[in-house]
């Protein structure tokens, strides 16, 4: 696929189009083989957005990319990850932990387990009408957080890396993840959470060139949504960590025994900045 004057993925061969153990796109080692793709020089990531610059070349490269997938047979997808954006089956494993994860854990935790108990209805809500056919079932990345794109200075369309999660989803995914962790000033575990705040117009640029791109595909249920996306995304993630948490850590890396709870807390502020952003509208 190209988007513009640059190539939205990087060119990449499958292990089945290599004759050699040790392809031109293929690298094996003791870990087992490594998938490679052409370096694109020039390029550079960046955890958030540095200026609405960046993050308008953002929304084009999302739109780009839902554009681009529009038409792809979706049943022809295989699901590298079942359920990772189930909402329904992570608060199953978010009510689990409450009732068997460490119970010193859930006492410290008490105060977002109760935000996140109050504001669930809400996006239960709005996966379950994603799901009965509110929303199209697409080819989607699952996984644009905001350094899974590059971006080049004199292009217009940056690119997309990180191509093992392409699964069936819905756009709320896309949209919602890259507005979670692009457009807040601050790292997704930022324990002062007064540094946690919306770029509102790193996010306006973003949702601008993203329409302008993207809206001719997309229903109009699809659009209503996306102001609701990085809420929704930062509140599944709010709700990982901190049954991450009360289970003892078991999946996320941690650098201190409270980085999980850290993480849930900033999440569950990011999820506000969105509501709020709504609620202004």
């Amino acid at each position: 696929c190209h988007g513009g004057e640059s190539k939205l993925f990087q060119p990449l061969v499958s292990l089945k189009e290599s004759s050699e153990e040790n392809g031109k796109y293929l690298f094996r080692n003791e870990e087992g083989w490594w998938r490679m793709s052409e370096f694109a020089a020039g390029y550079k990531s960046y955890e958030r957005a540095p200026d609405v610059v960046v993050a308008s070349q953002a929304g084009r490269t999302v739109g780009t990319m839902i554009v681009a997938l529009s038409d792809f047979e979706v049943d022809k997808l295989h699901v590298t990850i079942p359920d990772f954006h189930n909402l329904k089956k992570r608060m199953e494993q978010f009510d689990q932990a409450k009732a068997n994860g460490s119970k010193d854990r859930i006492k410290e935790a008490e105060d977002v387990i109760k935000e996140i108990d109050t504001i669930a209805p809400e996006f239960l809500g709005m996966y379950d009408a994603a799901c009965s056919g509110d929303l199209p079932l697409r080819a989607s990345h699952n996984d644009t957080k905001f350094n899974n794109l590059l971006f080049h200075p004199d292009k217009h369309v940056g690119i997309v890396v990180d191509l093992d999660t392409l699964m069936p989803g819905y756009s709320i995914f896309d949209i919602g993840d890259v507005l979670r962790s692009g457009m807040i000033s601050a790292e997704e575990d930022e324990a002062d959470l007064t540094k946690v705040q919306l770029n509102k117009e790193a996010y306006d640029a973003f949702v601008s060139t993203f329409l302008e791109t993207a809206e001719s595909v997309l229903s109009p249920k699809e659009i209503e949504y996306i102001p609701l996306s990085g809420g929704f995304m930062s509140f599944m993630l709010a709700v990982r960590f901190l049954s991450d948490y009360l289970n003892g850590d078991t999946y996320f890396k941690t650098k201190y025994s409270s980085h999980n709870l850290v993480r849930a807390r900033c999440q569950v502020k990011v999820c506000t900045l969105f509501s709020e952003l709504i609620s202004v509208k």
